[in-house]
């Protein structure tokens, strides 16, 4: 880029993302600086023309809502990294759709995605309950919540009214996935895709822990039950957290009364491959896409699902 281009650009924002658009995360190209601004634009660029372009304050973008950065069109995708693979993964996505869980890691979207969040804590109830999550500082900025609802019940969707469904690192929260995928597919229109980021149990602290089998999966929908839940917290405790024996139960207890946050599930990419054989089969999803996360340029702690209605 040209001396005079980075000028126009440094000096323009997109106005069809910056005035209308709002789920890029404006911090991008407000507070880290000229040089990480400008390669912002030249991302933006790509969605749209400069013929598009106008002058947007600083103080309005600040007032924006957090949001997502806006993935890159590069093609081919050359999957060498986790953040490729997320491009990769959203980059066909359009209409309007919903990410659970995005707290202060959402997923990019492209600009002409209308997006909502969805979380069954808002972002205050998550901070008082996140004195134990890991990874998340006190000063993470989170996404405004829209929708509080959780993945499993999608209660307050109404049943074919999405074309996405967006949850990364959040399946392992569900108490019961199988009926999480089951009310995804109902709310999703033909064709939607529901996006999946999952963990995997060897490369997180989840290591030390027994995977999920399915038969418990087919019980968890079967037969829900509260009592079988304790059952996590209780391997929670021991295998991730090393409680003593003679606290570890109390201690599950009460994060178990107060529906605490947790891992209920853990896998790795052959056994949730395995779980998704069964939906396909028995709920009708067809896989768009996957990605098991594994030889990668930099390592990753996570594999990658695509499911289309």
């Amino acid at each position: 880029m040209d001396e005079n281009q980075q000028k126009v650009i440094s000096e323009k924002s997109v106005k069809f993302v910056f005035t209308t658009h709002k789920n890029i995360r404006r911090y991008y190209a407000v507070a880290y600086g000229r040089a990480r601004f400008i390669s912002t634009m030249n991302v933006l660029l790509q969605w749209t023309d400069v013929a598009q372009c106008m002058e947007v304050s600083q103080d309005e973008i600040r007032r924006l809502k957090w949001g997502p950065m806006v993935p890159q069109k590069i093609f081919p995708y050359n999957l060498t990294t986790s953040h490729m693979i997320r491009q990769k993964m959203v980059d066909n996505l359009g209409g309007f759709g919903i990410e659970f869980g995005a707290r202060p890691r959402p997923l990019p979207v492209p600009v002409y995605c209308r997006i909502k969040y969805a979380d069954r804590f808002d972002a205050n109830e998550f901070r008082d309950r996140s004195s134990s999550v890991r990874g998340i500082k006190s000063d993470c900025k989170f996404v405004e919540i829209d929708i509080q609802d959780d993945l499993e019940t999608m209660k307050t969707i109404s049943t074919g009214s999405l074309d996405f469904v967006i949850a990364s690192h959040v399946i392992e929260h569900v108490s019961n996935p199988l009926s999480a995928f089951e009310n995804v597919y109902d709310r999703l229109k033909p064709g939607g895709k529901f996006v999946l980021v999952i963990p995997d149990k060897e490369r997180t602290f989840d290591l030390y822990r027994s995977i999920t089998t399915f038969d418990h999966l087919l019980a968890d929908y079967w037969y829900p039950s509260r009592d079988r839940d304790l059952e996590h917290y209780i391997e929670v405790e021991r295998s991730v957290y090393n409680s003593a024996e003679t606290s570890l139960r109390e201690r599950a207890e009460s994060r178990w009364l107060k529906q605490d946050d947790t891992h209920f599930h853990c896998w790795n990419y052959a056994a949730f491959s395995l779980l998704i054989h069964w939906v396909c089969k028995n709920f009708g999803f067809t896989v768009a896409f996957t990605h098991d996360g594994q030889h990668l340029d930099k390592p990753t702690n996570e594999f990658y699902f695509v499911l289309q209605k």
